[in-house]
């Protein structure tokens, strides 16, 4: 929220006696879960044979990821231990301070993921803070050459199948390119910014149109560019509320604000999973997480959290969830224990007998025995 800046190896089906267990174990938990073996179909609702009935829960090893903060490709892998699993994808961001790091890609760290084994989402500034640079100029086409550099920096380094997360948080009045004053510019200059890095020889990106932020009173569609131009429709979560405060549990409050807010409200969960099947499009999830504010509007150490959006991943097509494990949100640095010692049970690959430990076991699959 006003933040910044390939498939991982299938769980082996063969395991029967560990996947029955984890799913008993969740169901222990309050969360429904149904389980996939590897070879199953798995129907999106970009398919037209495709219903809310017969959507299937895919292992989380096909569209769990994370954000790793300033660790790089070690912080993934530290995250991975973590989970006891690989990550699927990886949120990666661009600095927008200055035009240099679109332009010159390659000089600022990002081919240390060159060629890794999950997916990259690459959040892209549309606009940076040191030039008077505007969407208008975007949309006439006169900031083309910077994404035309972009293009070729990838391509070169080997990542030009990355997913480019462009313009993120459309919706909110904290990024540069906040798109509610001039809708239209926003989605022009998207298209110019698509069809230029589509032209780079050797180019092979998707795009990812990260739209509504859940309490807004506009409604982001007025900036949608057109479905050639987009392949994913997404949307970021985090638990932060006004509803929460320091002498009000976040249990009660957090199940009032996610109905209310996240899932129903306004251009919040429910209504980007419905305009990306009206689009034909899967949705995803680039940026989610607990929020330890010490303002106290932040859920903190909130396990009814990370259950609800368990639950609604695991039953929408969601292509992939990056869990933004950095700043206040960050899951391993011993501020949000029982969240910690949870979240590898719902997103990764350990089981009921990590919860309770103290602290989080941080290591490979903790088992009962």
């Amino acid at each position: 929220m006003g933040r910044r800046v390939m498939h991982g190896r299938p769980r082996l089906a063969s395991r029967k006696g560990v996947v029955v267990a984890g799913a008993v174990a969740l169901l222990a938990l309050g969360i429904t879960y149904a389980v996939t073996q590897r070879g199953s179909p798995v129907r999106h609702a970009s398919d037209p044979s495709s219903t809310a009935s017969n959507l299937v829960a895919r292992p989380s090893t096909t569209w769990g990821g994370v954000y790793p903060g300033n660790a790089g490709p070690v912080g993934v892998t530290a995250f991975e231990r973590y989970i006891g699993q690989p990550v699927a994808y990886v949120t990666l961001f661009i600095d927008s301070s200055d035009w240099k790091f679109v332009d010159h890609v390659q000089g600022y760290g990002l081919s240390a993921f060159a060629r890794k084994p999950y997916g990259i989402v690459l959040s892209v500034p549309l606009l940076v803070a040191d030039s008077d640079n505007t969407l208008e100029q975007g949309a006439a086409g006169d900031l083309n050459f910077h994404f035309r550099h972009l293009a070729q920096g990838l391509v070169a380094m080997g990542m030009g199948n990355v997913i480019i997360r462009l313009g993120w948080e459309l919706a909110g009045n904290w990024t540069l390119w906040w798109a509610e004053p001039a809708p239209a510019a926003y989605a022009e200059y998207w298209r110019q910014v698509v069809t230029t890095m589509r032209s780079v020889p050797g180019a092979d990106f998707s795009f990812d149109w990260n739209g509504g932020t859940g309490e807004q009173n506009w409604d982001p569609s007025e900036a949608y560019p057109g479905d050639s131009y987009v392949n994913y429709i997404s949307m970021d979560v985090y638990d932060e509320s006004t509803d929460y405060t320091a002498n009000n549990p976040p249990v009660a409050a957090t199940q009032r604000w996610w109905q209310d807010s996240v899932l129903d409200g306004p251009y919040a969960l429910d209504w980007t999973a419905g305009f990306a099947a009206a689009h034909h499009k899967p949705m995803a999830i680039p940026e989610w997480g607990l929020m330890d504010l010490p303002d106290g509007q932040g859920g903190g150490d909130d396990t009814t959290f990370l259950k609800d959006m368990y639950q609604f991943i695991t039953t929408h097509d969601v292509a992939y969830a990056d869990y933004f494990n950095g700043d206040d949100s960050d899951l391993t640095d011993g501020n949000l224990p029982e969240a910690a010692a949870l979240y590898p049970v719902l997103f990764g690959a350990k089981d009921a007998a990590c919860i309770g430990r103290t602290p989080p076991v941080l290591g490979w699959p903790c088992r009962s025995a």
